[in-house]
């Protein structure tokens, strides 16, 4: 599981790759992390985003391209889940057994 972590580190490609490899058959990664936030009001969501920033968070609105690209290349399945307003996003990348 990786929680609220890959928006904060920067090789995050790398690192969500790198985990994939290590699942055994039929084990799952987890990963929860901030989203675009386009469910919220403009004024609202620019804020959150400025607030994020203090903080070096950098929402990885690619994270699921990159996941269903992942997935695809190296024969995993790929759950996407999208959580309220676009706060976060949840991704689940699956070994076959």
């Amino acid at each position: 599981m990786i929680s609220f972590a890959l928006s904060m580190i920067p090789p995050w490609r790398e690192t969500v790759a790198h985990a994939a490899t290590l699942l055994a058959p039929g084990g799952s990664l987890h990963m929860v992390d901030f989203h675009d936030a386009a469910g919220l009001p403009g004024p609202l969501r620019r804020l959150l985003q400025r607030w994020l920033a203090r903080f070096h968070v950098t929402p990885r609105t690619d994270l699921a391209a990159m996941a269903q690209a992942l997935a695809a290349r190296e024969g995993l399945a790929c759950a996407i889940h999208d959580g309220a307003l676009g706060y976060y996003r949840l991704i689940v990348l699956t070994r076959p057994r």
